[in-house]
């Protein structure tokens, strides 16, 4: 037993420590637009080979758009689509009122097939918006739907001023907790005074819609959420930490001073709104934060970008105008590491993921030429690229996809086959990996792609006699183990990237595992049968 576990430890680190010449396969792409403005924000993989994508939308029938917008005066809607590997399209829905709602952040549900997503609206009770704004600026609103596309609710929050950009996160208990931006005073669902022009406001609310508390955190000037720079997860205690950026000095919830321009700050609060720290990071120019995450070590990584020289927190000097900026966290936030990646133009990263050997990668945007980190050149005025790296930061490999335009790429699925989904949007125009010219001004842009020497999949790892099988693979609270057998189980056991048990399972009345209480992460899974069969393999746990 403990030697079978060993062997897999061996084998995956032979793998992925042989020197690699870059072996990539391009599945296909796919556009999605209308005639219009379609501008993406986020992507969800829902298993089965399917994904839902959202973003803001101008277009009201045409091209793909089979679903008008609700706003005479065309203003956008979110449009969401769900579809299959082969990109064809399952369902899609063009969600909104009579005006502004834009800027989705997609999540799935905690509690059963269902999806929830945050986005920014100024509309009045009309379509899909079930309440009026609070306000003639942005509100929050939160909107859930099944996954076959039948609405379950809708809410508005809001003050008297803007409330930009919310992110949401659904709890197990059925509560949520929303946060974004805001410069409302204190009026409508907003109980508590900023402290500067725009803070961050966080609100709990329960699965009736009623609000349990609200709270702010920030300084004397700005803290923003906008333009997507802005991230909001929990960890595995029933905390929860807000990324965003800020221009104050020490004041209000803000501990430390500036290091020059704008900072990236981090806030973890607790379950009832709590501030239980708060670390900040920047060089002497301006930093923006993007997306953090959850490591398999028990700590963060973010990502963003960096306007900064060598200076402060930024260890490493410019390679272009800006830079991808990547900082590793411990479990409390203090930094352990940081890298730049670019070439000699812009380059800004969008998303990060924990690859499954333990390394990351890293998504974004390049105008760059080759050279430097970019080891391709362009296709377009910017292109998709994305970076592989170590577990330490180093880069292993980058890749780069793009028309003959501007092709933004604002986030990526990593898959349980290791395969890689791009989502992101483009202007009109084909190149070899562009094969569609789309059908307005800017399209959804999807890219399908594998590094073929990439570490193995969540269902690639295995050896002996596979009889047996788990799903869902992503899981979220509870696996079903189906064996072909029949034979009783003696045990199912879990363990992370280091190796360590985090998980055993002895008793098996029913075939079924329930690992809510476990982090987001990748680990490996060891059963054992009552003939003594063993069965390895790969775990996405979300």
């Amino acid at each position: 037993m403990k030697y079978s576990f060993v062997y897999i430890i061996i084998c995956l680190s032979i793998k992925i420590s042989i020197v690699q010449g870059q072996s990539f396969q391009l599945y296909g792409d796919k556009t999605f637009g209308g005639s219009k403005l379609e501008e993406s924000a986020d992507i969800l993989y829902v298993g089965n080979g399917e994904f839902i994508i959202s973003g803001n939308s101008y277009t009201n029938l045409d091209g793909d758009k089979t679903d008008g917008l609700c706003s005479d005066t065309m203003s956008p809607d979110i449009w969401v689509l769900k579809f299959d590997s082969n990109f064809n399209i399952i369902w899609q829905n063009s969600i909104g009122g009579n005006k502004f709602d834009v800027n989705p952040t997609v999540i799935k549900s905690n509690l059963g097939n269902n999806f929830i997503f945050g986005c920014v609206s100024t509309s009045t009770s009309s379509c899909d918006k079930s309440q009026n704004a609070f306000a003639p600026t942005f509100d929050y609103w939160i909107y859930s739907s099944d996954l076959f596309n039948n609405k379950l609710f809708d809410i508005t929050f809001g003050g008297t001023g803007g409330d930009n950009d919310p992110a949401v996160i659904q709890l197990s208990n059925g509560e949520y907790i929303v946060c974004g931006s805001s410069t409302s005073g204190i009026g409508g669902d907003k109980t508590v005074a900023n402290f500067g022009m725009a803070d961050f406001w966080t609100l709990k609310f329960d699965s009736n819609g009623t609000k349990i508390w609200d709270q702010v955190y920030g300084g004397t000037s700005n803290e923003l959420s906008t333009d997507n720079f802005f991230d909001l997860i929990p960890d595995d205690n029933g905390n929860f930490l807000i990324l965003g950026y800020t221009g104050s000095p020490v004041s209000g919830n803000i501990s430390q001073p500036s290091q020059g321009g704008i900072d990236i700050w981090l806030v973890k609060i607790d379950s009832s709104g709590n501030k239980l720290w708060d670390q900040r990071f920047g060089g002497s120019g301006s930093d923006l934060p993007r997306k953090i995450i959850p490591t398999a070590d028990n700590g963060y990584i973010l990502c963003g970008r960096t306007f900064s020289p060598q200076s402060g927190d930024v260890s490493e000097p410019p390679h272009g105008l800006r830079d991808m900026w990547v900082i590793k966290l411990d479990s409390v936030g203090n930094k352990l590491w940081d890298k730049r990646y670019g070439g000699t133009g812009l380059n800004d990263a969008n998303w990060i993921e924990q690859d499954f050997d333990g390394g990351y990668l890293i998504g974004g945007t390049t105008t760059s030429q080759i050279g430097l980190d970019v080891s391709e050149s362009p296709f377009g005025v910017g292109d998709y690229w994305i970076i592989k790296t170590d577990s330490i930061g180093n880069k292993v490999w980058d890749k780069r996809f793009g028309g003959p335009g501007n092709n933004i790429l604002t986030c990526f699925a990593l898959l349980p086959d290791s395969s890689i989904m791009l989502f992101g949007y483009a202007d009109s125009g084909t190149t070899s990996v562009k094969t569609q010219p789309g059908n307005g001004l800017t399209d959804y842009w999807l890219v399908h792609f594998k590094y073929n020497n990439s570490p193995s999949g969540i269902n690639e790892l295995s050896y002996g006699n596979q009889s047996i099988s788990i799903y869902p693979n992503p899981v979220t609270d509870e696996l079903l183990l189906n064996s072909q057998s029949n034979l009783p189980l003696q045990y199912f056991r879990l363990y992370d990237l280091t190796g360590r048990l985090v998980y055993e399972q002895l008793e098996f009345n029913e075939k079924a595992v329930n690992i809510s209480q476990l982090k987001p992460a990748i680990y490996f899974y060891q059963i054992l049968d009552s003939r003594n069969n063993f069965y390895n393999g790969k775990l996405l746990k979300q």
